[in-house]
């Protein structure tokens, strides 16, 4: 088993991280399911994955990104989130497809270490890429970067500036800017779930579950972007407030 996972990790590229991945991969798998069972917290999945495998096995990868780069969790779980909504609403599909065109078919089929190892893994990728995608559609092109870039300057110097409320102001601000993106790519995920299941029924499998499930992914969407929405609001309304804050202070 260890010879197979070797040789997927060196088909992948590892062989210039010195082949660390296969020769840790099925332990890595045993690892991940026993977490996920006994802890199904997923800062604390994390923090063991980081704890066990940061030294030995991911610091040439961790090294890619620059001299100091942090492996930090909450970037895991911002990119993960979306990326693990997409494909679990897509692998509920073909749950509820096989189960009604397979009357032998169950859960016990599923090679579940594997399966498990590959959506942890691919989940942090495609909610980058998700990520990405809600950035440009969502944000990008929706805003005059001239203007975006000046503003974002002038807060950026408010907070340098004010000794006494600076590092309040930031912390606030990125608290409130995370919600915003957070929420922005779940939406962009649950609506590209939305399109990909729907092309679905079409080439493949529908049903009135399938129907429903499609519902269910929409009322999903509508209150994601409702919240996100409100969020953005919020931060937009606060550093209105600190910039008129800012202002009458320089002219008193």
């Amino acid at each position: 088993m260890a010879h197979f996972w070797h040789n997927l990790g060196t088909l992948f590229g590892f062989r210039s991280v010195n082949m660390v991945i296969g020769q840790h991969w099925s332990d890595f798998l045993n690892w991940i399911v026993f977490v996920f069972l006994k802890k199904p917290i997923i800062v604390e999945v994390f923090d063991k994955f980081r704890e066990r495998f940061h030294a030995q096995t991911f610091s040439p990868i961790i090294r890619w990104g620059g001299e100091g780069m942090n492996f930090e969790t909450k970037h895991l779980i911002r990119w993960g989130i979306p990326g693990w909504t997409y494909l679990g609403l897509i692998s509920i599909y073909f749950y509820i497809k096989e189960s009604a065109l397979n009357n032998a078919f169950s859960l016990e089929q599923i090679p579940i270490v594997p399966i498990t190892a590959i959506f942890f893994g691919s989940g942090i990728i495609v909610g980058y890429l998700i990520h990405q995608i809600s950035m440009l559609f969502g944000f990008v092109i929706l805003n005059k970067w001239d203007k975006y870039f000046e503003r974002e300057f002038n807060f950026d110097q408010i907070i340098m500036t004010d000794e006494k409320r600076g590092n309040e102001i930031q912390r606030i601000y990125s608290y409130r800017l995370g919600n915003v993106h957070a929420l922005r790519a779940l939406f962009f995920s649950l609506v590209i779930a939305l399109l990909t299941i729907t092309i679905l029924c079409f080439v493949m499998y529908f049903s009135i579950k399938v129907f429903c499930f499609i519902c269910i992914i929409f009322l999903l969407a509508v209150m994601t972007f409702i919240n996100f929405r409100y969020f953005h609001e919020n931060l937009h309304f606060f550093m209105r407030k600190v910039e008129e804050d800012h202002s009458e202070n320089d002219q008193s």
